[in-house]
């Protein structure tokens, strides 16, 4: 309730996080201005004390951090601190981490120790809680409600179709099969796949040490695909929406 009657009234939304985390905080941005009307801007944790963002008691911080310790992140959030008066909210998946403990508020992702080098479990979860988080803000703000229903019925089926995808493991041996002699992948995707598949990109590079870009598919004309020759594997997300035929 605390939370609730603190951002009641917010206009902006700023956004602080490294790596996978900055994805998933890419795909939010694009979930607030569709679904809430509220701007928002997502900042690298490295990058964010070099912008000279504007907050005001207005403005709804939220760091998002599987840790809880991502060194960028906590100085970021320092610095906003020492900068401006706003609420904060750590999306975190350690309870008693050093983002958590210098937020206001936080959101625990509840992932489960993270063992493997590519964050798989964090990015799901902090798509949950964001998604959580945006249904949250979409009813104070009492904003589509037909819209809200669609995303509690989407989110209650998500497990069941990740299960659907852990099982397609031949299909993945088979394309594995042909990426792992490459030198290098592009991952295309628009709107709010883009930041999916940088994600993608990361993902190869961090596991399998191919270099790997994601890009705007629309953009690729602008510069990429001077690189595109025989052979070059790129991974399309394209999935039957408004932007599959522009795709």
């Amino acid at each position: 309730a605390g939370f609730e009657q603190a951002v009641k009234n917010i206009s902006n939304i700023q956004v602080v996080a490294c790596g996978t985390s900055y994805h998933a905080a890419r795909i939010f941005e694009f979930w607030s201005h569709k679904f809430l009307g509220i701007n928002c801007r997502v900042d690298y944790g490295s990058e964010y004390q070099y912008q000279e963002p504007i907050k005001t008691k207005k403005t709804l911080l939220i760091t998002i951090s599987q840790s809880g310790e991502t060194a960028d992140t906590l100085s970021s959030l320092k610095f906003a601190k020492k900068t401006g008066d706003f609420i904060s909210l750590a999306i975190c998946n350690v309870a008693n981490s050093s983002i958590c403990r210098e937020s206001t508020y936080s959101l625990l992702t509840n992932a489960g120790p993270e063992i493997g080098v590519a964050s798989t479990k964090a990015f799901a979860t902090q798509l949950a809680a964001l998604n959580l988080l945006l249904l949250t803000l979409m009813r104070i703000h009492n904003r589509l409600p037909t819209a809200r229903k669609r995303i509690v019925k989407a989110l209650k089926e998500t497990p069941k179709h990740i299960n659907t995808i852990l099982k397609q493991k031949e299909v993945y041996k088979k394309i594995a099969k042909q990426l792992f002699k490459k030198n290098s992948t592009l991952f295309l995707g628009r709107g709010l796949y883009f930041p999916i598949a940088r994600e993608g990109a990361l993902k190869l590079k961090e596991l399998s040490y191919i270099h790997a870009e994601g890009y705007p598919a629309g953009e690729m004309k602008h510069g990429p695909l001077a690189l595109i020759e025989d052979g070059m594997p790129v991974v399309v997300i394209a999935p039957r929406d408004d932007y599959y035929k522009k795709t």
